[in-house]
């Protein structure tokens, strides 16, 4: 069964997308139809794409294929925490789906929204849809909770920083960060605060997020946890 009417149709709804081909995250930057036949036929309608999975950022890989391959997979990828290592220090922004009335397939920066935890909702740059950082989001590949502890405690602890909002993620919906000299150490849920750290070193879950408990144990934190 075809999935597009014409032409048309495939490039609204996958230009500029995040989609996934052979299962990888791709950024499709355009659609084309073949040089040979100039066919409309949805079959033979080129869909130009740049793998965002396990790349050098300076040495992309162009595929192409047809909108018809099965291999083509444009549903919704999975969003989540979007992690960047900066040079003063890391940022995390959590991605979700939005539904908007528009003929568009997977995501894109008119679809997404971008929440800052503590600033709150902010403008998706454009040069993030294709960037390695979106594609280990897709994919689920985050560094581990032992290495964004270590790494948080060891900012928190920095006495040459002045000041500034320090967050990773460690999972697609997890993230621990800090205000620098305003706030302690904090775990963090789909962009909600749910836990400070103690000075026993184990975050204390807030009253109102007890919920979330069960969900942390399930991640491996239960000794990260504490428990009154």
């Amino acid at each position: 069964m075809k999935r597009f009417y014409d032409y048309n149709a495939v490039r609204q709804s996958l230009e500029n997308s995040i989609i996934r081909y052979q299962t990888l995250p791709v950024f499709v930057f355009g659609v084309t139809l073949d040089e040979d036949t100039r066919s409309t036929a949805t079959e033979e309608v080129n869909v130009h794409m740049e793998s965002l999975a396990c790349r050098d950022s300076k040495d992309s890989l162009k595929l192409l294929c047809s909108a018809e391959d099965p291999d083509l997979d444009i549903s919704s990828p999975p969003l989540g925490y979007l992690n960047f290592d900066h040079e003063e220090g890391p940022t995390t922004y959590y991605l979700e789906r939005v539904p908007v009335r528009r003929w568009k397939r997977g995501v894109c920066a008119s679809n997404i929204s971008c929440i800052d935890h503590y600033k709150g909702r902010v403008r998706m740059l454009g040069s993030w849809l294709h960037s390695v950082e979106l594609g280990n989001t897709v994919c689920g590949i985050y560094p581990s909770f032992k290495g964004v502890y270590n790494e948080m405690v060891n900012l928190f602890d920095n006495t040459e920083l002045d000041g500034g909002v320090y967050c990773k993620a460690f999972d697609r919906d997890l993230a621990l960060g800090f205000i620098k000299e305003v706030s302690p150490l904090q775990m963090i849920y789909k962009a909600r605060v749910i836990g400070d750290l103690n000075d026993n070193g184990q975050f204390k879950i807030k009253k109102q997020h007890q919920h979330y408990y069960e969900l942390l144990c399930s991640k491996g934190l239960e000794q990260n946890l504490a428990t009154n």
